[in-house]
């Protein structure tokens, strides 16, 4: 019998439908390469930071050279997952992923692969007809480092695990807490906060180290319980964009 890995990976995407995505399954989507003229043409239009769009300042810069933006990563990516892993026939679009981390950077000359496993698989609700299924992707450089996680939200039915939070309880995705332990990489924290003169700030709290462990919840979301705590506790103008988001029951 194959494997579900096997079984998808054997199936062409203009052939692929829900019962195919098989939870368990893990696709290697093959490789593509970070080409130096790429990636200043997406920072130099999208993401006009020295370090992705001056090679002349990069070399200065925190990172000894030119990297890529982290969504020029992101597009990469999404190259090789729409075609090697979606159905081209029965795809529908996403609502979308809350999970994304870059752990480390990418550079020009670099050869990413990508491996995405499916997470989840269930019928919908409201419309049987369709289903949705949920992915967790890893993006590894040619030394088989880690250089892009990305993981879904959980959404109401959806798996997760209910942790303290304020007075009440925050309902968190176990699926940042598989890929930690999968890749051996940290989870960090990064909020976007909105300023009061509509610019956005980016926080990014110390690495939350992810081991194994028994205990239910996970000692890691427990402590991304508490990073999200005190940015709502120093942020509270910003709790009702988290609120619904989030929130089983805290007020």
């Amino acid at each position: 019998m194959m494997s579900p890995a096997a079984s998808l990976s054997a199936i062409p995407i203009e052939h692929r439908y829900f019962e195919d995505y098989v939870v368990g399954a893990l696709v290697d989507c093959g490789t593509i390469d970070v080409e130096e003229a790429e990636v200043l043409a997406f920072g130099r239009r999208f993401d006009p930071q020295p370090f992705h769009s001056d090679p002349d300042a990069a070399a200065k810069g925190p990172f000894g050279g030119l990297i890529a933006s982290g969504w020029h990563t992101a597009s990469l990516m999404m190259r090789l997952f729409v075609q090697r892993y979606i159905s081209s026939v029965a795809s529908l679009g996403s609502p979308g992923a809350s999970e994304l981390a870059w752990p480390r950077p990418v550079q020009p000359g670099d050869v990413l692969r990508v491996v995405i496993s499916v997470i989840e698989a269930r019928r919908s609700r409201s419309k049987p007809d369709r289903g949705l299924v949920r992915s967790g992707i890893e993006v590894f450089n040619q030394r088989n480092e880690v250089v892009m996680l990305q993981a879904d939200r959980v959404m109401p039915g959806q798996k997760g695990e209910k942790v303290p939070f304020l007075r009440g309880h925050l309902m968190l995705p176990t699926g940042p807490i598989k890929l930690a332990l999968a890749s051996g990489s940290p989870i960090i924290p990064i909020f976007t906060l909105r300023t009061a003169d509509g610019r956005v700030r980016i926080r990014v709290e110390e690495p939350i180290e992810v081991l194994p462990s028994d205990e239910s919840p996970h000692p890691a979301l427990l402590k991304y319980a508490e990073a999200l705590e005190r940015q709502v506790g120093e942020n509270p103008e910003q709790w009702l964009v988290l609120h619904k988001a989030f929130c089983e029951d805290a007020t």
